[in-house]
């Protein structure tokens, strides 16, 4: 959602690994307790990133939303600049299965703290993981590849 053409929208709590269910469910208290003993601290330290990603990142306020790929299991797709001002981010996620990207040129991880820094030209996601990567700017973005392996 926080790469998506729009303002990003978190339903409550949704940062801390809130669930809801039906009434009078729906609407527990903010916990608390469980985000200052740190319990869902790496979901709520990727949100963060994804609010830094959004703010640090042009293409996200004025860039080009086009879908690579869409399956009941993976979702590729790119935020590219109108001109060439900016670098374009390629975004992916995965519901089931693993994904594997090949980029034209070297890219940026920016959602794995792990490798900062580190361009490299393959990604890989498995289930239930998202990526974030900035390509140089004036990169040609229509060599991208994608494997989905269900």
């Amino acid at each position: 959602l926080f790469g998506l053409p729009g303002v990003p929208c978190l339903f409550y709590g949704d940062e801390a690994g809130l669930e809801g269910y039906r009434d009078p469910f729906c609407r527990m208290p903010f916990p608390w307790k469980r985000v200052e003993a740190g319990e869902d601290a790496d979901l709520t330290d990727f949100c963060r990133t994804l609010g830094r990603i959004r703010r640090s990142e042009p293409v996200f306020r004025s860039g080009r939303f086009r879908i690579l790929t869409l399956t009941e299991n993976a979702f590729v797709y790119i935020r590219e600049p109108w001109q060439k001002e900016c670098a374009p981010v390629v975004a992916a996620a995965v519901r089931k299965g693993s994904l594997i990207l090949r980029f034209p040129v070297s890219a940026e991880p920016l959602t794995d703290p792990r490798n900062k820094g580190m361009k490299k030209k393959n990604a890989r996601l498995s289930a239930w993981e998202t990526g974030f990567w900035r390509l140089p700017a004036g990169c040609g973005t229509d060599r991208i590849r994608w494997i989905i392996s269900e």
